[in-house]
């Protein structure tokens, strides 16, 4: 290799359980170590970041993010995480490159979505995320088997008067409760199997192009995974989301001044529900040109975002 980009979408989460936050951070720094080791030129390209919680856990990661020669944070208070970390190089603040991504057609999305439901209709889509559901419970948050509850309490209100589709976006081997999205959405699902008007995408090989594309067919949308809500506000649909790190907030004040973040680890089911059943009654918050506006300096920015690459690379090469 010439040089090495990580592009992991996001590091050194500080309030993992202890043992998987430092696994988690070993794993982080493995890649750049060997790039060093092995006199590559290393770049992290934009991502999100912590939170850094512990002393040591916090010097550890500055000691590394300043060998690089810059550092590429995604919008908004991450950026000012980052910046209360001092470090020593600079620091640029660009949305994720996933927000330019192309979907597939339409016309295939159309076909696609034909065989969940062959006649035309309302449809709203919801994502779970294993991220959330493997997160503890307790009596005033809405993680754990708190999400089960809320996204069942949402399918039954919504399919009252509108389609159901259950779209699992990261997925594994639909059997993993830990790691795959579709493992959740399964047992979500048998609680609706009957229904007709419910019904779930269980198909381990689309890609990411074609899930965009069929997102982008959804009326309305509940998403708890971040890449699912960038592939929304690509596509400029009504969306919530469901969260439990910053970077959703960060992404969806992006492309609206007015959106629904529901922080999962400080909102009860009751309230979660009620404030997702509103923004969906009542989509006066949905700004479709301005998220048409804000796409244009989106995109701008991030070719911006590649271009610090690749000419910092560039000159570095001139020097060899």
């Amino acid at each position: 290799f010439d040089l090495i980009i990580d592009i992991s979408g996001i590091e050194f989460i500080g309030n993992l359980p202890f043992l998987m936050k430092w696994k988690d951070l070993l794993n982080n720094l493995l890649v750049q170590k060997l790039a060093v080791k092995n006199k590559k030129p290393y770049y992290k390209f934009t991502k999100s970041y912590g939170p850094f919680k512990g002393f040591f856990y916090r010097l550890i990661i500055r000691k590394y993010l300043n060998m690089l020669p810059f550092i590429h944070v995604r919008t908004g208070k991450n950026f000012h995480t980052i910046k209360k970390m001092n470090l020593k190089i600079e620091s640029f603040c660009f949305p994720d490159i996933s927000l330019v991504l192309k979907p597939a057609s339409e016309d295939w999305a159309d076909n696609y979505l034909s065989k969940y439901f062959p006649t035309k209709g309302n449809i709203i889509g919801i994502s779970p995320s294993v991220v959330i559901n493997n997160i503890n419970k307790n009596e005033n948050n809405c993680c754990g088997e708190n999400n089960i509850i809320l996204i069942e309490r949402l399918i039954t209100e919504l399919s009252k008067n509108s389609k159901i589709l259950i779209i699992p976006h990261s997925v594994g081997d639909g059997k993993n409760l830990k790691t795959c999205d579709l493992a959740p959405s399964k047992q979500i699902y048998q609680k609706f199997h009957k229904h007709s008007n419910v019904k779930i995408i269980d198909d381990e090989n689309l890609t990411y192009k074609q899930v965009r594309a069929v997102i982008g067919k959804m009326d309305f949308y509940i998403t708890s995974r971040y890449h699912a809500l960038a592939s929304a506000l690509n596509m400029k649909i009504p969306v919530v989301s469901l969260s439990w790190h910053l970077k959703y907030e960060d992404l969806m004040n992006s492309y609206l001044d007015d959106f629904l973040v529901v922080n999962c680890r400080e909102t009860k089911v009751e309230s979660a529900y009620k404030q997702i059943l509103q923004y969906y009654q009542n989509q006066k918050w949905f700004k479709l040109e301005l998220m048409r506006k804000n796409q244009e300096i989106i995109t701008k920015q991030i070719m911006h975002s590649t271009d610090i690459i690749w000419d910092h690379f560039d000159s570095l090469m001139r020097k060899i």
